[in-house]
């Protein structure tokens, strides 16, 4: 399953080097090249690209077939609204922040940082209606990232597992020498 890939119409993409895929938005007419008018963005591990279509329908049909196709490959998949997030490959998550340009409903966010080689695209949004929502997703995602991590199946993506608690932190004894260890 590892070498699926995924068409676009121009370009493919092997499914396993697919860190993010963004959610179907509506192209905006100044920026329209031809009959497409809906797209999403894909972040691969070496940069990032938008896949075109010519209705909302299309889109969302390939997007929905990208979602079965990177599910099926890798089932660490964090989901969250049509957004798709490889656990394995995030950096680092961010505090919950309050958007200054809120769209929408959509009032704060949650910045994750994603492996790849382009800086530019290394940094996703995944936004919320409310703070105490992103802060439940927050946990979650943290729950998915250490199981996907770890080596172990991702808990599934449910209320029951958004409200999960976030691990504490272990102490560490700085400059103490202990019998396990070789220092």
């Amino acid at each position: 399953m590892k070498n699926v890939i995924f068409n676009a119409g121009t370009e493919s993409y092997l499914v396993s080097h697919i860190v993010y895929v963004g959610a179907v938005e509506e192209v905006p007419a100044e920026i329209r090249k031809g009959e497409r008018t809906h797209s999403f963005k894909i972040v691969t591990t070496v940069g990032s690209s938008y896949c075109y279509y010519k209705t909302e329908e299309t889109a969302g049909k390939a997007h929905g077939a990208l979602y079965g196709m990177l599910k099926a490959a890798n089932p660490n998949i964090y989901s969250h609204r049509m957004e798709l997030l490889d656990a394995a490959r995030v950096v680092s998550i961010g505090d919950v922040v309050a958007m200054k340009n809120p769209k929408n409903d959509l009032t704060h966010a949650i910045i994750v940082s994603v492996e790849t080689t382009d800086p530019r695209n290394a940094k996703v949004w995944l936004k919320y209606k409310s703070a105490d929502n992103a802060a439940k997703a927050r946990r979650a995602i943290y729950a998915v990232v250490s199981a996907a991590n770890s080596g172990d199946k991702a808990p599934d993506q449910t209320a029951e597992s958004s409200v999960a608690e976030t691990p504490a932190p272990q102490a560490v004894a700085v400059g103490e020498s202990s019998p396990d260890l070789p220092f």
